[in-house]
């Protein structure tokens, strides 16, 4: 969740961060998410070649997982981690029937990577006291279908307004903060100007990644495709892979998509946010044209983006693992975001 609060900060960084060219570009509209790739159908008539993903869940279940989020750059054949936060959850099911769950996701601890090194990381170190101050011991209240596809969530206004409390507590300790805000712009109006639904996707994230699959059901087996570059989406490879274990009942997805940037359209997207963050139109210019002059010389390939998601499930349907991971490379240099949840402690199958 805390690359939500620092994402907050750093929009006037995002130029800098795409003119060293290492940074993600945005995909057209359109494109399909790792996870749908595949066409899944509602987990209701199962039939034989096909993994449905059902959640088999009883009153009082409960599952404690550690979320890891990592950044690497890479360049050449160095690779040098960049950020680091582990945060320790638990999801609880408090009350089941035959048509539906409610359940709550609270907050137990957040540990910080000592092995990160760059000035993000030194934001998240300042930040992590204020995170086990407010938000541990923090629960989201939400309900699930039968199957446990989230529906509903009963308390993100309270969630909303904690969110904000944070990033403002955050904000005002972190080093070097004022040399951020625009001339002009007190940091309460920064923190006003964040977008609330951001900050709380970003106490969310995490536990949709873990239900996301749930009522859902997928061809067993292993499948490829290869998509050519429409108006709407660029060229892709898609694997997708649906496995189940026979032995013991667990079984797996994964979807892997890697898509194709054209240099020509970073190009584009670059001036285009120029533009968006230049205060002025001369400014603007100025910038674009030491873009065009120095672009060509910099940049002779392509981008390639990879989405991967992989999600593992105990029999019952409770996630064992998962592992969102994105990353994009222009020749041999390039940038990776991970997230990995791992279980760490289980007590299912309260009958009573």
């Amino acid at each position: 969740m805390l690359k939500r609060i620092v994402s907050g900060l750093v929009l006037g960084g995002m130029l800098l961060t795409l003119a060293s060219f290492t940074a993600a570009p945005r995909v057209r509209q359109g494109e399909t998410a790792p996870e749908e790739v595949v066409v899944a159908t509602e987990a209701k008539e199962i039939e034989e070649e096909y993994l449905p993903v059902i959640g088999w869940f009883w009153k009082r279940d409960t599952m404690t997982y550690w979320i890891h989020e990592g950044a690497w750059q890479v360049s050449g054949q160095d690779t040098v981690k960049t950020l680091g936060l582990s945060t320790k959850v638990q999801v609880t099911v408090t009350d089941s029937t035959k048509h539906r769950y409610r359940m709550e996701y609270r907050f137990l601890e957040f540990a910080i990577d000592s092995t990160a090194e760059s000035w993000a990381q030194d934001w998240v170190r300042s930040a992590v006291g204020k995170l086990q101050q407010q938000v541990v011991g923090t629960a989201i209240r939400f309900r699930t279908d039968e199957f446990g596809r989230i529906v509903k969530y009963d308390n993100l206004g309270a969630v909303r307004k904690q969110a904000r409390k944070v990033l403002a507590d955050v904000v005002r300790d972190l080093p070097g903060i004022d040399s951020l805000v625009p001339p002009g712009m007190d940091m309460k109006d920064v923190v006003r100007g964040v977008d609330a639904d951001a900050l709380v996707n970003g106490y969310i994230e995490e536990l949709e990644m873990l239900f996301r699959c749930h009522g859902n059901q997928y061809q067993i087996g292993e499948f490829t495709e290869h998509s050519d570059e429409t108006d709407t989406e660029y060229a892709s490879d898609t694997y997708v892979m649906a496995n189940l274990d026979p032995e013991t009942s667990e079984y797996e997805l994964l979807f892997d998509v890697y898509s194709y940037i054209p240099r020509e359209d970073l190009k584009s997207l670059l001036g285009e946010l120029i533009e968006l963050f230049a205060d002025e139109k001369m400014e603007a210019d100025l910038l674009k044209s030491e873009l065009d002059a120095g672009f060509d010389e910099q940049v002779t390939e392509d981008a390639v983006n990879n989405s991967c998601f992989y999600l593992q499930y105990f029999p019952d349907g409770w996630p064992r693992e998962v592992i969102y991971q994105e990353g994009v490379t222009i020749g041999d240099r390039g940038k990776l975001k991970q997230t990995y949840i791992e279980w760490d402690y289980r007590s299912v199958g309260h009958t009573n």
